[in-house]
């Protein structure tokens, strides 16, 4: 597999019980994405936060381009931040 040089984007979508959009990001900046999260209220209740974080394009086993990234639904703060970290490879 060839690595291609691309920006890794952060996005997340703050939904209520409803579904219904409370607050979003998506940018390239780190640190935005950081601040951001960080004005999240975990304490509300029946909300669940959507990540996706996008690694850009690769060519796969097959010598087709494609999209990498990992997503997920989160209830909870300690749940969203391992996933982060785990989407990042921080340990």
């Amino acid at each position: 597999m060839t690595k291609t040089k691309n920006k890794t984007h952060y996005s997340f979508r703050l939904l209520n019980k409803d579904g219904g959009l409370i607050d979003r990001c998506h940018t390239t900046s780190l640190r935005r994405f950081y601040h951001r999260i960080g004005t999240i209220n975990w304490q509300l209740r029946g909300k669940k936060v959507y990540l996706r974080i996008s690694y850009g394009q690769d060519i796969d086993c097959w010598g087709e381009k494609v999209y990498f990234y990992n997503d997920g639904n989160y209830t909870t703060k300690h749940d969203f931040q391992k996933a982060f970290n785990a989407f990042l490879e921080e340990r």
